[in-house]
């Protein structure tokens, strides 16, 4: 009859070595997907945000014209993005600038007959969306 041998030895320190190395390396490469991933929504979102700035300020650009006239336009066209919008601008004349998420800046240039808008990418300092030019009474 066979006799069945039993071996109660476990796991060499060889073969546990190894198997950390294998798990090690698979979670690594899970990690390079996961932070390559974060990275990838992120700089989406912040691409999402310029873009909804520009549209933001083209709607506050309308509405600003629409308005009875009392003050100022350039004065109308910029209470209407710090109210609605919420974004902190720098005015310098018609010249308006606004610090967006992600690195962004935005640049407008607004009067009662046009505006123009850009966004540029401050760390490379390209435009992102380039000058927009949108003129009162323009289709939408």
């Amino acid at each position: 009859m066979l006799k069945l041998v039993r071996n109660n030895r476990g796991f060499s320190i060889v073969e546990v070595v190894i198997a950390m190395a294998v798990v090690g390396l698979v979670t690594a490469a899970a990690l390079v997907i996961m932070i390559g991933s974060v990275e990838t929504t992120q700089k989406t979102l912040d691409e999402a945000n310029a873009e909804n700035f520009v549209a933001n300020a083209v709607e506050c650009y309308i509405a600003a014209n629409d308005e009875v006239p009392g003050q100022d336009f350039t004065t109308r066209f910029i209470n209407n993005m710090v109210t609605v919008v919420g974004y902190q601008l720098t005015v310098s004349g018609e010249y308006i600038t606004c610090d967006l998420p992600g690195g962004y800046l935005g640049e407008i240039i607004v009067n009662q007959q046009s505006i123009n808008i850009c966004v540029k990418d401050t760390a490379t300092n390209e435009l992102y969306i380039s000058w927009l030019t949108y003129a009162r009474g323009a289709r939408r």
